[in-house]
């Protein structure tokens, strides 16, 4: 960078953005699957705890519940989740 641009971010801003650089210099350790039945799309997510953020995003690498909101569940078991959209139809 140069020592303009160093002078106009902060020191968090600086912290992410190296945290950007390294998520995109190393290859991420997971398994995503995603199907549809009828109007529902499942997607089934599975990540390494070796990963940067955790397997959760934020640190996290455990989470067990749900999480509702819309036409949108998602189910968390530990180590992965198992999301759950219902699609509206278009109108015609």
């Amino acid at each position: 960078m140069t020592e303009k641009i160093k002078a106009e971010i902060t020191q968090e801003e600086g912290v992410w953005i190296n945290v950007m650089r390294i998520n995109a210099a190393t290859r991420r350790k997971e398994i995503i699957l995603k199907w549809r039945l009828w109007r529902f799309e499942f997607t089934f997510n599975w990540r390494s705890k070796s990963n940067l953020m955790g397997r959760f995003g934020g640190g996290w690498n455990w989470q067990f519940g749900f999480e509702a909101g819309g036409g949108t569940i998602i189910f968390c078991f530990l180590v992965c989740s198992l999301r759950i959209e219902f699609q509206k139809r278009k109108p015609q």
